[in-house]
């Protein structure tokens, strides 16, 4: 039984070397920590959503629900976000 050849070991100048990522965006660096109110009102939203698909809300599935929130979120406008929109988002879960 004969073995196939191994790929070839990249040199070190081909090796690719890792960069840190660039600065975070200005409105990252300027914002205020959150408050434990809106940590609470987001774990709240999110079991929510992911109690809307009919299955148990696990914390993998709340984790994810509340990454979406979070991905969805845009500046304050005074305007809130319906949970049927985020509810299509999430359809996945």
């Amino acid at each position: 039984m004969s073995q196939s050849p191994r790929p070839p070991v990249p040199s070190q100048s081909q090796k690719k070397k890792w960069k840190p990522p660039g600065r975070p965006a200005r409105a990252t660096q300027q914002a205020s920590i959150p408050t434990w109110g809106q940590i609470k009102s987001l774990c709240h939203q999110a079991q929510g959503i992911a109690s809307l698909q009919g299955s148990s809300a696990s914390p993998e599935r709340v984790f994810i629900a509340m990454l979406a929130l979070l991905s969805c979120q845009r500046p304050y406008t005074g305007q809130h976000k319906s949970a049927s929109s985020l509810g299509r988002i999430l359809y996945f879960l």
